[in-house]
């Protein structure tokens, strides 16, 4: 399916507070690039629940993550602020903790009557991150085991008598790809040759994550185009197997609150395969930071597609508006209504960052400016959508109007982080530790 196949325009804008009292469900696709879906103009069959979802809801078509990392991305998502303001890391960058002063979706919702449950993966979206604050019940299961669980929980809050907020999250397309063989088959050339094996079995090492990791990668030559191309079919296959389960999760929302509930897709970033000389998920290229952002309303209203840029701080803002809930005065992120209804056509800026890394990118329209170790890139982006035409230093004074952007926005971030004060040190039950360590994340 490509672009086309979606509507072409939003038929009419959802008011503010037009789903107050309505129950949410967030799915979150770690590692999900947007580009390698249908619905957002892949060529290859991946994604054909996503897409069908894609067909009922509000699809927009730009939508852009603040971090490559996930607990830095995904705190953003529940909280509406920038990695600067919240301070919250992987745990293999230091495993900061969420500042209690600030407030997660689920906490304002469950502040207004909302029940509240999640179940994640787990890893760099634990309890021991914050993640939890304000549910009711946080279950780090792992594998594709939390969009099954998913599908128990969507049974018991059907018997609820008050709205609810769902939050699920799956790293069922995160490298090592080890897509199920029936899945393998439908994407992978039959006549590949190499060393990339596409089963945990003929890795022939243990079953935790960090050796996994290691060991399918010592078997790539990222300078052969047959690796490359084998590695790309992998992660394909991998997105069909989570879409199949994905599918069943669907269906059952669909069939018990359809006409009655929010469903919104995201994921925390992309990934990259070699497009500026990269595996995984550790630049600031739009391969990295442009993410799938789908709302389905109910009974299907108000499907269509949105071209403003949108960024996954203002996903929080944008669902309480909906909700009739008034965001905290702190949020950086911004409430997308205004852009939805045409009331507000201004240039937004986005800023992304990898401080570990000393990486910052950010973007006014279709002009983006990175900064890392390495030196200054600036790119047109409606020219050179592949970021591959550096306008440095012939541009130099373009890139220092962003430049000057990107300082304010940090400035005013690490302000508000002052504000907000240190998270605690991060809680470590021995559950919590053994699946780290699995994840390759802390040591035994």
């Amino acid at each position: 399916m490509c672009l086309a196949a979606l509507p072409l325009e939003v038929a009419t804008s959802p008011l503010p507070g037009a789903f107050k009292g309505r129950s949410v469900v967030l799915v979150s696709i770690d590692t999900l690039r947007a580009d390698h879906l249908g619905a957002y103009g892949y060529a290859r069959p991946t994604s054909p629940n996503l897409d069908a979802l894609a067909r009922e809801s509000l699809l927009f078509e730009r939508c852009y993550s603040h971090s490559p990392k996930t607990a830095s991305s995904h705190m953003s998502l529940f909280t509406g602020v920038l990695p600067a303001a919240h301070g919250v890391l992987n745990w293999d960058e230091g495993g900061t903790r969420r500042p209690e002063a600030l407030p997660t979706l689920a906490s304002l919702l469950k502040r207004a009557g909302y029940r509240t449950a999640a179940y994640t993966s787990g890893g760099n979206v634990s309890a021991g991150l914050g993640f939890d604050d304000g549910f009711d019940s946080y279950v780090d299961a792992s594998g594709l085991t939390s969009l099954a669980l998913a599908q128990l929980a969507l049974e018991d809050l059907a018997r609820e008598r008050r709205p609810f907020f769902l939050f699920v999250h799956t790293y069922a397309v995160h490298d090592p790809y080890l897509p199920p063989p029936e899945h393998a088959r439908l994407f992978v050339d039959p006549g590949y040759a190499g060393r990339i094996v596409a089963s945990q079995e003929a890795l022939g090492v243990g079953s935790d994550w960090q050796q996994l990791h290691r060991a399918y990668w010592a078997r790539v030559d990222a300078a052969d185009p047959a690796d490359r191309r084998q590695v790309v079919d992998l992660y394909d296959a991998g997105i069909h197997a989570m879409d199949a389960d994905l599918g069943r999760l669907l269906a059952r929302f669909r069939a018990l609150f359809g006409d009655e509930a929010l469903l919104v897709v995201v994921s925390d970033h992309g990934e990259e395969f070699q497009e500026h000389g990269r595996w995984t998920h550790s630049s600031l290229y739009d391969e990295v930071l442009r993410v799938p952002f789908l709302v389905r309303f109910p009974a299907a209203a108000h499907a269509g597609r949105v071209a403003a840029m949108a960024r996954l701080s203002d996903v929080m803002p944008t669902l309480l508006d909906w909700l009739g809930q008034k965001a905290p005065g702190h949020v950086q992120g911004t409430s997308l209504l205004p852009v939805l209804a045409g009331s507000d056509r201004r240039p937004r800026p986005h800023l992304a960052e990898w401080n570990s890394m000393g990486m910052t990118a950010v973007r006014t329209g279709e002009v983006k400016y990175l900064s890392a170790k390495k030196g200054e890139e600036l790119y047109d982006l409606a020219h050179d959508p592949g970021e591959t035409r550096n306008l440095l230093p012939a541009a130099a004074d373009r890139a220092y109007a962003l430049r000057l952007a990107g300082e304010r926005i940090l400035e005013a971030s690490f302000a508000l982080k002052e504000r907000l004060g240190r998270g605690d040190a991060p809680r470590l039950d021995p559950q919590t530790r053994k699946q780290l360590e699995a994840l390759g994340y802390v040591g035994p």
